[in-house]
Protein backbone atom coordinates (compact mmCIF):
# COMPACT_ATOMS: atom_id res chain seq x y z
CA UNK A 1 0.00 0.00 0.00
CA UNK A 2 2.84 2.36 0.89
CA UNK A 3 4.54 1.52 -2.42
CA UNK A 4 1.37 2.37 -4.37
CA UNK A 5 1.04 5.70 -2.54
CA UNK A 6 4.68 6.50 -3.26
CA UNK A 7 4.20 5.74 -6.95
CA UNK A 8 1.13 8.01 -7.07
CA UNK A 9 3.11 10.86 -5.46
CA UNK A 10 6.03 10.41 -7.87
CA UNK A 11 3.65 10.30 -10.85
CA UNK A 12 1.89 13.46 -9.68
CA UNK A 13 5.20 15.31 -9.24
CA UNK A 14 6.32 14.29 -12.72
CA UNK A 15 3.05 15.52 -14.18
CA UNK A 16 3.37 18.83 -12.36
CA UNK A 17 6.94 19.16 -13.61
CA UNK A 18 5.75 18.69 -17.17
CA UNK A 19 2.87 21.10 -16.69
CA UNK A 20 5.28 23.69 -15.28
CA UNK A 21 6.84 23.97 -18.72
CA UNK A 22 3.56 23.96 -20.61
CA UNK A 23 1.94 26.82 -22.44
CA UNK A 24 -0.69 27.89 -19.93
CA UNK A 25 -2.50 30.43 -22.14
CA UNK A 26 -2.74 30.87 -25.89
CA UNK A 27 -0.30 29.48 -28.43
CA UNK A 28 3.40 29.20 -27.56
CA UNK A 29 4.35 28.10 -31.06
CA UNK A 30 2.72 30.72 -33.28
CA UNK A 31 1.03 33.89 -32.02
CA UNK A 32 0.44 35.09 -28.49
CA UNK A 33 1.04 32.76 -25.57
CA UNK A 34 2.01 32.59 -21.90
CA UNK A 35 4.48 29.95 -20.77
CA UNK A 36 5.74 28.93 -17.33
CA UNK A 37 9.18 27.34 -17.22
CA UNK A 38 10.47 24.54 -15.01
CA UNK A 39 12.42 26.97 -12.79
CA UNK A 40 9.35 29.17 -12.17
CA UNK A 41 10.17 31.90 -14.69
CA UNK A 42 7.38 33.04 -17.01
CA UNK A 43 7.09 34.65 -20.44
CA UNK A 44 4.07 36.49 -21.81
CA UNK A 45 4.24 37.57 -25.43
CA UNK A 46 4.50 36.52 -29.03
CA UNK A 47 6.00 33.37 -30.50
CA UNK A 48 7.18 32.15 -33.88
CA UNK A 49 8.27 28.60 -34.67
CA UNK A 50 8.18 27.82 -30.96
CA UNK A 51 10.58 30.65 -30.05
CA UNK A 52 10.02 34.06 -28.47
CA UNK A 53 9.58 36.47 -31.36
CA UNK A 54 8.16 39.99 -31.15
CA UNK A 55 7.02 41.98 -28.14
CA UNK A 56 6.84 40.33 -24.75
CA UNK A 57 7.60 40.37 -21.04
CA UNK A 58 9.87 37.92 -19.23
CA UNK A 59 9.31 37.46 -15.48
CA UNK A 60 11.94 35.90 -13.23
CA UNK A 61 10.60 34.17 -10.13
CA UNK A 62 12.83 36.40 -7.94
CA UNK A 63 10.92 39.52 -9.08
CA UNK A 64 13.04 40.77 -11.98
CA UNK A 65 11.23 41.69 -15.19
CA UNK A 66 12.18 42.52 -18.78
CA UNK A 67 9.81 44.22 -21.20
CA UNK A 68 11.13 44.23 -24.73
CA UNK A 69 11.41 42.55 -28.08
CA UNK A 70 12.74 39.17 -29.16
CA UNK A 71 13.84 37.76 -32.50
CA UNK A 72 14.14 34.00 -33.02
CA UNK A 73 14.43 33.48 -29.26
CA UNK A 74 17.06 36.20 -28.62
CA UNK A 75 16.55 39.66 -27.13
CA UNK A 76 16.71 42.21 -29.94
CA UNK A 77 15.78 45.92 -29.99
CA UNK A 78 14.57 48.22 -27.24
CA UNK A 79 14.20 46.75 -23.78
CA UNK A 80 13.30 47.83 -20.25
CA UNK A 81 14.72 45.78 -17.37
CA UNK A 82 13.44 46.07 -13.78
CA UNK A 83 15.77 44.90 -11.01
CA UNK A 84 14.54 43.45 -7.72
CA UNK A 85 15.50 46.69 -5.93
CA UNK A 86 13.44 48.79 -8.36
CA UNK A 87 16.30 50.09 -10.48
CA UNK A 88 15.55 50.22 -14.21
CA UNK A 89 17.73 49.89 -17.30
CA UNK A 90 16.42 51.12 -20.66
CA UNK A 91 18.34 50.58 -23.86
CA UNK A 92 19.04 48.47 -26.90
CA UNK A 93 19.66 44.74 -27.19
CA UNK A 94 21.67 43.17 -29.97
CA UNK A 95 22.71 39.51 -30.07
CA UNK A 96 20.84 38.86 -26.80
CA UNK A 97 22.94 41.40 -24.81
CA UNK A 98 22.84 45.10 -23.99
CA UNK A 99 24.57 46.77 -26.93
CA UNK A 100 24.24 50.44 -27.84
CA UNK A 101 22.92 53.50 -26.02
CA UNK A 102 20.83 53.38 -22.87
CA UNK A 103 20.10 54.74 -19.39
CA UNK A 104 20.27 53.22 -15.93
CA UNK A 105 17.81 54.67 -13.37
CA UNK A 106 17.50 54.12 -9.64
CA UNK A 107 14.16 53.17 -8.08
CA UNK A 108 13.23 56.86 -7.69
CA UNK A 109 13.82 57.61 -11.38
CA UNK A 110 17.14 59.40 -10.89
CA UNK A 111 19.71 58.80 -13.63
CA UNK A 112 22.70 56.80 -12.39
CA UNK A 113 24.33 56.23 -15.77
CA UNK A 114 23.62 57.25 -19.36
CA UNK A 115 25.77 56.22 -22.26
CA UNK A 116 26.85 53.15 -24.14
CA UNK A 117 26.75 49.42 -23.42
CA UNK A 118 28.95 46.85 -25.14
CA UNK A 119 28.30 43.10 -24.82
CA UNK A 120 26.27 43.66 -21.67
CA UNK A 121 28.77 45.97 -19.94
CA UNK A 122 28.61 49.73 -19.41
CA UNK A 123 31.26 51.73 -21.27
CA UNK A 124 32.44 54.36 -18.79
CA UNK A 125 34.15 57.42 -20.27
CA UNK A 126 35.96 60.01 -18.18
CA UNK A 127 36.42 63.72 -18.93
CA UNK A 128 38.66 66.42 -17.47
CA UNK A 129 36.14 69.15 -18.32
CA UNK A 130 34.12 70.78 -15.50
CA UNK A 131 30.64 69.28 -15.10
CA UNK A 132 28.83 72.45 -16.17
CA UNK A 133 30.79 72.56 -19.44
CA UNK A 134 30.11 68.87 -20.02
CA UNK A 135 26.40 69.55 -19.40
CA UNK A 136 26.34 72.39 -21.96
CA UNK A 137 28.04 70.08 -24.47
CA UNK A 138 25.48 67.31 -23.92
CA UNK A 139 22.60 69.81 -24.18
CA UNK A 140 23.81 71.05 -27.58
CA UNK A 141 24.23 67.44 -28.74
CA UNK A 142 20.72 66.51 -27.58
CA UNK A 143 18.99 69.42 -29.33
CA UNK A 144 20.91 68.75 -32.54
CA UNK A 145 19.88 65.08 -32.40
CA UNK A 146 16.24 66.10 -31.88
CA UNK A 147 16.44 68.30 -35.00
CA UNK A 148 17.69 65.25 -36.91
CA UNK A 149 14.79 63.13 -35.48
CA UNK A 150 17.26 60.89 -33.62
CA UNK A 151 15.18 60.84 -30.47
CA UNK A 152 16.62 57.76 -28.74
CA UNK A 153 20.13 59.15 -29.07
CA UNK A 154 18.93 62.56 -27.87
CA UNK A 155 17.39 60.99 -24.75
CA UNK A 156 20.75 59.54 -23.75
CA UNK A 157 22.47 62.92 -24.23
CA UNK A 158 19.82 64.60 -22.05
CA UNK A 159 20.21 61.88 -19.41
CA UNK A 160 23.99 62.31 -19.40
CA UNK A 161 23.34 65.79 -18.02
CA UNK A 162 21.26 64.33 -15.20
CA UNK A 163 23.93 61.70 -14.52
CA UNK A 164 26.43 64.52 -13.88
CA UNK A 165 24.29 65.72 -10.99
CA UNK A 166 24.08 69.33 -12.22
CA UNK A 167 20.92 71.45 -12.16
CA UNK A 168 19.39 71.44 -15.66
CA UNK A 169 17.90 74.58 -17.27
CA UNK A 170 14.20 75.46 -16.83
CA UNK A 171 13.03 74.01 -20.16
CA UNK A 172 15.11 70.83 -19.81
CA UNK A 173 12.28 68.48 -18.80
CA UNK A 174 10.04 69.83 -21.55
CA UNK A 175 12.58 68.83 -24.20
CA UNK A 176 13.24 65.49 -22.52
CA UNK A 177 9.51 64.75 -22.23
CA UNK A 178 8.93 65.72 -25.84
CA UNK A 179 11.84 63.53 -26.88
CA UNK A 180 10.50 60.50 -24.99
CA UNK A 181 7.06 61.04 -26.54
CA UNK A 182 8.57 61.16 -30.06
CA UNK A 183 10.53 57.97 -29.30
CA UNK A 184 7.34 56.21 -28.20
CA UNK A 185 8.15 56.03 -24.48
CA UNK A 186 4.91 57.50 -23.15
CA UNK A 187 5.61 56.51 -19.54
CA UNK A 188 8.84 58.56 -19.33
CA UNK A 189 7.24 61.37 -21.31
CA UNK A 190 4.45 61.72 -18.74
CA UNK A 191 7.00 61.76 -15.89
CA UNK A 192 9.20 64.42 -17.51
CA UNK A 193 6.38 66.72 -18.62
CA UNK A 194 4.83 66.61 -15.17
CA UNK A 195 8.24 67.54 -13.76
CA UNK A 196 8.42 70.51 -16.14
CA UNK A 197 4.91 71.75 -15.29
CA UNK A 198 5.57 71.44 -11.54
CA UNK A 199 8.79 73.43 -11.84
CA UNK A 200 7.69 76.28 -14.14
CA UNK A 201 3.91 76.47 -13.65
CA UNK A 202 1.65 78.42 -15.99
CA UNK A 203 4.33 80.99 -16.74
CA UNK A 204 6.56 78.45 -18.51
CA UNK A 205 7.44 79.13 -22.13
CA UNK A 206 6.17 75.70 -23.20
CA UNK A 207 3.25 75.44 -20.76
CA UNK A 208 0.49 75.00 -23.40
CA UNK A 209 2.59 72.76 -25.61
CA UNK A 210 3.51 70.60 -22.61
CA UNK A 211 -0.15 70.11 -21.74
CA UNK A 212 -0.91 69.05 -25.32
CA UNK A 213 1.93 66.51 -25.46
CA UNK A 214 1.12 65.31 -21.93
CA UNK A 215 -2.49 64.62 -22.95
CA UNK A 216 -1.34 62.63 -25.99
CA UNK A 217 1.25 60.69 -23.97
CA UNK A 218 -1.28 59.77 -21.27
CA UNK A 219 -3.76 58.61 -23.92
CA UNK A 220 -1.05 56.55 -25.61
CA UNK A 221 -0.06 54.99 -22.29
CA UNK A 222 -3.66 54.03 -21.56
CA UNK A 223 -4.10 52.61 -25.08
CA UNK A 224 -1.02 50.45 -24.68
CA UNK A 225 -2.23 49.05 -21.37
CA UNK A 226 -5.70 48.44 -22.82
CA UNK A 227 -4.29 46.72 -25.92
CA UNK A 228 -2.25 44.34 -23.78
CA UNK A 229 -5.28 43.66 -21.62
CA UNK A 230 -7.46 43.07 -24.69
CA UNK A 231 -4.98 40.60 -26.19
CA UNK A 232 -4.85 38.58 -22.96
CA UNK A 233 -8.64 38.63 -22.65
CA UNK A 234 -9.15 37.57 -26.26
CA UNK A 235 -6.68 34.71 -25.95
CA UNK A 236 -8.14 33.42 -22.70
CA UNK A 237 -11.76 33.77 -23.86
CA UNK A 238 -11.44 33.19 -27.61
CA UNK A 239 -14.58 31.48 -28.91
CA UNK A 240 -12.76 30.39 -32.06
CA UNK A 241 -9.86 28.43 -30.58
CA UNK A 242 -10.78 28.39 -26.88
CA UNK A 243 -7.38 29.84 -25.97
CA UNK A 244 -5.43 27.09 -27.71
CA UNK A 245 -4.30 29.31 -30.60
CA UNK A 246 -5.48 26.82 -33.23
CA UNK A 247 -8.88 25.92 -34.62
CA UNK A 248 -10.13 23.34 -37.13
CA UNK A 249 -10.87 24.99 -40.45
CA UNK A 250 -12.71 23.42 -43.38
CA UNK A 251 -10.65 23.69 -46.59
CA UNK A 252 -10.93 22.20 -50.07
CA UNK A 253 -9.46 18.73 -50.33
CA UNK A 254 -6.08 19.01 -52.05
CA UNK A 255 -6.59 15.74 -53.93
CA UNK A 256 -10.00 16.38 -55.50
CA UNK A 257 -9.79 20.23 -55.35
CA UNK A 258 -13.10 20.35 -53.51
CA UNK A 259 -15.02 18.37 -56.14
CA UNK A 260 -15.43 15.24 -54.03
CA UNK A 261 -14.58 12.95 -56.96
CA UNK A 262 -11.30 12.03 -58.66
CA UNK A 263 -10.32 10.58 -62.03
CA UNK A 264 -8.26 7.41 -61.80
CA UNK A 265 -7.01 4.75 -64.20
CA UNK A 266 -9.62 2.22 -65.32
CA UNK A 267 -9.05 -1.19 -63.79
CA UNK A 268 -10.47 -2.91 -66.89
CA UNK A 269 -7.93 -1.51 -69.36
CA UNK A 270 -5.18 -0.30 -67.00
CA UNK A 271 -5.74 3.28 -68.09
CA UNK A 272 -5.00 2.59 -71.76
CA UNK A 273 -8.57 3.06 -72.96
CA UNK A 274 -8.47 -0.11 -75.09
CA UNK A 275 -8.37 -3.81 -74.23
CA UNK A 276 -6.89 -6.86 -76.01
CA UNK A 277 -9.19 -8.63 -78.50
CA UNK A 278 -10.21 -9.03 -82.11
CA UNK A 279 -10.69 -6.03 -84.33
CA UNK A 280 -12.00 -5.74 -87.86
CA UNK A 281 -9.37 -6.50 -90.46
CA UNK A 282 -8.70 -3.28 -92.32
CA UNK A 283 -7.37 -5.11 -95.39
CA UNK A 284 -10.60 -6.93 -96.18
CA UNK A 285 -12.89 -4.68 -94.17
CA UNK A 286 -14.11 -7.68 -92.17
CA UNK A 287 -15.16 -9.69 -95.27
CA UNK A 288 -12.39 -12.28 -94.86
CA UNK A 289 -11.90 -12.35 -98.65
CA UNK A 290 -9.58 -10.65 -101.04
CA UNK A 291 -9.64 -10.62 -104.85
CA UNK A 292 -7.16 -10.07 -107.61
CA UNK A 293 -6.77 -10.56 -111.36
CA UNK A 294 -4.24 -13.15 -112.49
CA UNK A 295 -1.67 -12.59 -115.22
CA UNK A 296 -3.93 -14.49 -117.58
CA UNK A 297 -6.75 -12.08 -116.88
CA UNK A 298 -8.74 -14.39 -114.67
CA UNK A 299 -10.60 -12.77 -111.69
CA UNK A 300 -9.78 -14.77 -108.52
CA UNK A 301 -11.38 -14.54 -105.03
CA UNK A 302 -9.49 -16.04 -102.06
CA UNK A 303 -9.22 -15.86 -98.28
CA UNK A 304 -7.63 -12.62 -96.94
CA UNK A 305 -4.01 -13.44 -96.12
CA UNK A 306 -3.96 -10.83 -93.28
CA UNK A 307 -6.81 -12.38 -91.27
CA UNK A 308 -6.80 -15.89 -92.77
CA UNK A 309 -10.36 -15.41 -93.92
CA UNK A 310 -11.72 -14.56 -90.46
CA UNK A 311 -12.35 -10.91 -91.16
CA UNK A 312 -10.81 -10.04 -87.77
CA UNK A 313 -7.30 -9.57 -86.43
CA UNK A 314 -6.06 -10.17 -82.88
CA UNK A 315 -4.49 -7.13 -81.25
CA UNK A 316 -3.15 -6.29 -77.73
CA UNK A 317 -5.22 -3.08 -78.02
CA UNK A 318 -7.90 -4.48 -80.10
CA UNK A 319 -11.02 -2.58 -79.07
CA UNK A 320 -12.24 0.39 -77.03
CA UNK A 321 -12.76 -0.27 -73.33
CA UNK A 322 -16.44 -0.03 -72.58
CA UNK A 323 -15.89 0.72 -68.90
CA UNK A 324 -14.12 4.09 -69.11
CA UNK A 325 -13.57 7.26 -71.02
CA UNK A 326 -10.09 7.33 -72.55
CA UNK A 327 -8.76 5.09 -69.80
CA UNK A 328 -10.13 7.12 -66.86
CA UNK A 329 -13.05 6.62 -64.51
CA UNK A 330 -14.37 8.87 -61.76
CA UNK A 331 -14.93 7.73 -58.20
CA UNK A 332 -15.48 9.19 -54.75
CA UNK A 333 -12.34 10.82 -53.30
CA UNK A 334 -10.92 8.62 -50.56
CA UNK A 335 -9.07 11.54 -48.93
CA UNK A 336 -12.20 13.48 -48.05
CA UNK A 337 -14.84 10.73 -48.29
CA UNK A 338 -16.45 12.46 -51.26
CA UNK A 339 -17.28 15.58 -49.23
CA UNK A 340 -14.72 17.75 -51.05
CA UNK A 341 -13.61 19.31 -47.75
CA UNK A 342 -10.97 18.41 -45.18
CA UNK A 343 -10.28 19.64 -41.66
CA UNK A 344 -7.05 21.61 -41.32
CA UNK A 345 -5.48 22.72 -38.04
CA UNK A 346 -5.11 26.46 -38.54
CA UNK A 347 -3.60 29.32 -36.55
CA UNK A 348 -6.40 31.31 -34.94
CA UNK A 349 -6.80 34.62 -36.82
CA UNK A 350 -7.75 36.37 -33.55
CA UNK A 351 -4.16 35.94 -32.40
Amino acid sequence: MRKISLLIIISTLLQLQCLAQDCIVGNCKEGYGEKVYKDGDRFEGYWKNGQKHGKGTYFWKDGRKLIGFWKDGSKEGFGKFYSVNGNVTEGEFRNDKWNGLGTYYDSSGNVIFAGEWFNGERVVKSSNLPKDIQADKYLLEAKKLMEDNKFKEAIVSFNQILALGVSPPMDFYYYLGKCHYSAGNNERSVQNLNEYLLNVGKNGEFYIKSLEILSEAESGLNRTKQNISDVKFDVKNCSICHGDGYYNKKVNCSRCKGDGRVRVNCNNCGGKGRIPGYSTCMQCYGNGKSSFTSSSGQYIITNCQFCNGNGKNWSSTGKDCGSCNLGKVTKSCSSCGGDGLKTKKTICYNH
